[in-house]
């Protein structure tokens, strides 16, 4: 992959994603709303995106940087009111047709593979529309909007790629966290809590997760980029799932007595077989091994 269009660059994701990329010796063009970038690029790899943006003129910007006419195009852009989860409803259509323009925008550039960054919530939300479990009980995995607008967002970008001839890769995963657990999500400022031998909230989610390595995350997205297949809906982790209680109980029960057992379980929509089919690469990294490095920062 000699270069990579990373929409969305300086998030938590993304500026991984970034540094990830480079380290494959990649090249960048990173899209982004602030005026500087999160991370070092080369001169003009950087372009901001205004909030209402024009994406023809976008694309002359974009195409004036772009050398490789097989470039991959990861969409990250993801808004809420203060995490990706939060916000009303008109937040959360801002982000659908934000991902529209970005599939039309690599269309338009003749980029070879668009990777929507997705999350587990769309399949999870998928699976309670088509088992009829919406009939029964409400939903309860993570704030509504947000679920039912991943769910959307994937079935969109899907048809658009269709309509526009590029290849389309769906991805999703649950938790990403770094040893530092810098970033604003709700599990990692629990670890640290935890790590503090602090109080904290038991969580409200009763639904399985999976919590994953950051640098992993990001190792996989490159390869998905290299190898990844046409139509492809990717789980991306070990399948290794927990509810959010027991993560943080066997957590604080780790910093106390460091050998004890860790026990797992397993479910259908958390499935990386295809990841590994198609791209060689899989996750490595198991939870203890991740709250270790956690505790030796």
């Amino acid at each position: 992959m000699k270069q990579a269009i990373i929409f969305g660059s300086n998030g938590f994701i993304g500026t991984s994603i970034v540094h990830t990329l480079q380290q494959h010796n990649t090249s960048i063009i990173a899209l982004g709303q602030k005026q500087k970038p999160s991370v070092k690029l080369d001169s003009n790899s950087y372009i901001q995106v205004e909030q209402n943006c024009n994406y023809s003129h976008l694309a002359k910007k974009v195409s004036k940087v772009l050398f490789d006419e097989n470039a991959v195009f990861y969409n990250i852009a993801w808004r809420g009111a203060e995490r990706l989860t939060d916000g009303i409803l008109d937040d959360q259509i801002s982000n659908i047709f934000r991902s529209s323009m970005a599939l039309k925008l690599a269309a338009t550039l003749g980029c070879k593979k668009f990777i929507n960054i997705s999350s587990q919530e769309d399949a999870i939300f998928d699976h309670y529309i088509q088992s009829q479990e919406w009939k029964k009980t409400s939903y309860t995995s993570s704030p509504l909007f947000y679920a039912a607008a991943k769910h959307f967002n994937k079935d969109i970008t899907t048809l658009l790629a269709y309509l526009e001839k590029i290849d389309y890769i769906n991805t999703r995963f649950s938790i990403a966290i770094n040893p530092s657990l810098s970033g604003t999500s709700f599990v990692a400022s629990t670890l640290k809590k935890i790590k503090d031998l602090e109080q904290y909230l038991q969580p409200k989610n009763p639904n399985l997760c999976e919590i994953i390595d950051l640098q992993e995350l990001s190792e996989a997205y490159f390869h998905i980029g290299m190898n990844g297949k046409n139509k492809a809906d990717y789980y991306l982790g070990l399948g290794q799932t927990n509810t959010l209680k027991k993560y943080f109980d066997f957590s604080v029960q780790y910093i106390q007595h460091s050998d004890i057992s860790y026990t797992s379980n397993s479910h259908p929509l958390f499935d990386p077989a295809s990841l590994q089919k198609d791209t060689g690469f899989c996750f490595r990294k198991t939870f203890p091994q991740i709250l270790n490095g956690i505790l030796q920062v």
